[in-house]
């Protein structure tokens, strides 16, 4: 990559464009949409409960209306409309991301930003230990579980955040970039928190 085409130079970079200058992709990761489908459904499924809840506190048949069902119907509705909301924001949000021979890019909410590896100027990996409780869970994942981040930044200060939530196989990623800072001597740094 030369000079006259920094990553950061403000414009909107057509797929071939990167392919030229990145080369063609040799692995994609898609998106991670698992907890937004999961918000969207929990969203709808608790907007109909609420539909439920409202129909049979108003049509309740003795006594008249319930205005304690229309509250419970009300905090209910105002739940289902936040885990859609969340479910449609972690739905924008998410990453594809293509592994080029020369570095890679990412295309997010319709724009693309390449990263070529001799741009990287250093790889911040942490390493989230997340202690399970409840004997359902320690069942499942064990006494712990184990999430990987890494924020890849650019010598022009830009950083890309790669996250489990918003990219599908991000460990498998991880691995490619750490593979690729060896080989190149991007410096990588690894903390590790216990939460």
């Amino acid at each position: 990559m030369n000079d006259a085409d920094t990553p950061n130079d403000g414009r909107q970079w057509l797929r071939s464009e990167l392919e030229r200058t990145l080369g063609a992709p040799i692995r994609k990761f898609v998106p991670n949409y698992a907890e937004s489908v999961a918000g969207l459904i929990l969203g709808i499924a608790a907007v109909c409960g609420a539909s439920a809840l409202a129909y049979a506190a108003v049509m309740k048949t003795a006594g008249g209306v319930s205005p304690i069902g229309i509250l419970v119907a009300l905090l209910v509705l105002l739940f289902g409309v936040m885990c859609f909301w969340m479910g449609m924001a972690g739905w924008k949000a998410g990453a594809k991301v293509f592994v080029c021979p020369h570095g890679f890019w990412y295309e997010a909410q319709n724009r693309n930003e390449p990263f070529p590896w001799d741009q990287i100027e250093r790889v911040d990996e942490t390493v989230r230990i997340v202690r399970m409780y409840g004997l359902k869970s320690k069942i499942i994942f064990g006494s712990s579980r184990t999430f990987r981040e890494f924020d890849v930044v650019r010598r022009d200060g830009h950083k890309f955040g790669i996250a489990h939530t918003f990219v599908r196989a991000s460990d498998e990623l991880g691995e490619l970039l750490r593979h690729e800072a060896e080989q190149r001597s991007i410096p990588w740094t690894t903390s590790e928190v216990h939460v």
